[in-house]
């Protein structure tokens, strides 16, 4: 056996082989044992027992440690297991040195407070960037106390994470966020997420104010989205609220052109397919697009359910802008609409567009488009309820509704109470639940197969338009209606909708028009089928009908199904069906 085993060593291919196995086990031993000597702390960095981040000491080495590894660190865990107090000092983002962090970090809800967040890089946040992967996340970690501010144009900031491509779950942030420079993505939690966000909460203050840079090579990004809890949201988000408040203000320049600003109060803007359960309770003040709780969606498939929005909106422009007590607009052009069901709103809505000024020697004059649910769109929409003020005034065109102010889609079993308010040197069409109630036309005929529709809805208040000072134009028109101010096309359905209190317009207002019901050139099929309270006449020539009352409410005219059914309470105006 040992001559056996000597014969075999003196093979030239025996010595080559057992000396690579010698250097592979050595290499192995020695990645073993550099990877457990650069992990400061205590445990073995798994599952069942992670790394644990006991003091403020093991913190900042966790901040080096994280973007340390090629791999980011992945199949990691990490325990923060006390909480721990930074004393105001500056914090340089987790894994900002380039490679995201692709481990799991475990707050154990404690909390890290009192700390200022420097920039890093393109992503800011307490972590920089965290990469995707079946294990990493990041969940129940508290941060109080947090500053973030920079005056450096990113692309992704958030008090917790710049960017995720990992699930963030069960966080809370309490920050201060200023910025002055141009930041594509800001969110109180995350800027900007391909993944989902799971019961998160903000709180504190965004404040934005940003120099316009449109023009040559100091051009800064186009679409830039802030939200309470995202900025950019290509992933699902559920059960979160945001308390933090939201305030932008934009430094124009001479030569500035007008750029799209989205804000929201979850989510600036929402990609994904399913928002549901959001709260947002803060004040929002923007310019162009802001929504109480998405700012705009930009998928088809989205579907927008239980969200709530108690905060007051506001937004000035000079140019145009879309406001929605949920959201301010969809963009999308495709047969299947983003859905919204079962939204609440009370937060009142404001509208101040300045006068126009001159852009290279033209004109510009583009539109305001306001609603108690959505600004303006493609959608359907269910279900849905606004109780606030909406005015809106300025030298702009303007299409107000106490839901929406314009719909491509169809809109059903919604209401409104509350005023409703506009105030125009341009065209006005406002209406109690809908401005406008488009055409498939209107988007160049890329819409197919879509029943636009205002079925089972109510308005309760004044609804209200008037002239401004120094018209624009003698040939403005101003359209007001209790259900509808301007419906764009005979064919749509508008059938079983109710309206109450009143409907005027200032007696200077050229070439005003005022319906009850609705307003429209010809005469609208099915009109018969709408119900006016009988103490509010028509002066634009539209048939109503009269109530019907009975111990379980009334059923709008000419309707057989049970969904149509209104539901009186003493003392209150009636609740739709879904209401009781």
């Amino acid at each position: 056996m040992k001559k056996e085993i000597l014969s075999f060593l003196r093979k030239p291919w025996a010595i080559v082989s057992i000396a690579l196995l010698l250097l592979f086990v050595g290499g192995l031993i020695a990645y073993f044992c550099l990877r457990a000597a650069s992990a400061p702390f205590a445990g073995a960095g798994t599952e069942s027992d992670p790394y644990q981040i006991a003091d403020r000491e093991d913190l900042f080495a966790f901040a080096k440690y994280a973007g340390g590894a090629s791999d980011g660190h992945a199949g990691e865990y990490f325990l923060l297991t006390a909480d721990i107090d930074l004393q105001g000092a500056d914090w340089t983002p987790a894994a900002s040195g380039g490679v995201a962090f692709s481990g799991v970090f475990d707050g154990g809800g404690h909390t890290v407070s009192d700390f200022r967040i420097l920039s890093g890089g393109t992503s800011t946040g307490f972590f920089a960037a965290i990469a995707g992967g079946e294990s990493a996340g990041i969940y129940d970690l508290c941060l109080r106390g947090v500053t973030v501010q920079t005056d450096e144009d990113a692309e992704n900031l958030g008090t917790l994470a710049g960017r995720a491509a990992a699930r963030i779950e069960n966080c809370f942030v309490e920050a201060r966020i200023l910025l002055t420079g141009a930041t594509a993505n800001v969110g109180g939690i995350v800027g900007y997420t391909d993944n989902s966000v799971i019961g998160c909460e903000s709180a504190g203050e965004l404040q934005a104010e940003v120099a316009e840079r449109l023009s040559g090579s100091n051009s800064t990004y186009e679409w830039p989205y802030y939200g309470g809890i995202a900025g950019s949201a290509q992933g699902n988000v559920e059960n979160c609220v945001n308390g933090m408040k939201l305030s932008f203000r934009r430094v124009l320049s001479q030569d500035t052109v007008n750029r799209n600003i989205h804000i929201g109060g979850v989510c600036g803007n929402a990609c994904g397919e399913r928002y549901e359960g959001l709260v947002n309770r803060a004040d929002i003040e923007g310019v162009g697009a802001v929504g109480g709780v998405i700012g705009t969606i930009g998928s088809a498939s989205a579907v927008v359910r239980g969200c709530s929005n108690y905060g007051d909106l506001s937004t000035t422009s000079d140019v145009l802008c879309d406001i929605g007590g949920i959201t301010a607009r969809s963009y999308t052009q495709e047969d299947v609409l983003p859905s919204l069901e079962n939204c609440y709103n009370e937060g009142d809505i404001t509208v101040l567009s300045l006068l126009n000024g001159s852009l290279e020697g033209g004109y510009r004059l583009l539109s305001c488009w306001a609603g108690g649910i959505v600004g303006a769109g493609n959608f359907n929409i269910t279900a849905c309820a606004s109780v606030c003020d909406i005015r809106v005034s300025g030298a702009n065109i303007h299409y107000v509704g106490g839901v929406a102010g314009g719909i491509t889609g169809a809109l059903r079993d919604s209401c409104h109470r509350g005023e409703i308010v506009v105030s125009s040197q341009s065209s006005v069409m406002a209406g109690g639940v809908v401005g406008v109630l488009q055409s498939l036309e209107y988007y160049e005929g890329k819409i197919e197969n879509l029943v636009i529709a205002l079925e089972r809805c109510y308005h309760v208040g004044l609804v209200c338009v008037r002239l401004a000072d120094e018209p624009l134009s003698a040939a403005a028109n101003y359209l007001a209606g209790g259900v509808v101010g301007y419906n764009m096309r005979a064919e749509n359905i508008i059938r079983f909708n109710y309206f109450d209190e009143d409907v005027r317009a200032a007696a200077t207002v050229p070439e005003g028009y005022v319906g009850s019901l609705l307003w429209y050139g010809e005469e609208v099929p099915g009109q018969a089928e709408n119900v006016e309270s009988d103490t509010i006449s028509s002066n634009a020539g539209l048939a109503g009908a009269t109530l019907k009352d009975g111990p379980e409410g009334f059923v709008a005219y000419g309707s057989s199904a049970p969904n149509a059914v209104w539901v009186f309470a003493e003392g209150e105006y009636p609740a739709l069906y879904w209401q009781k």
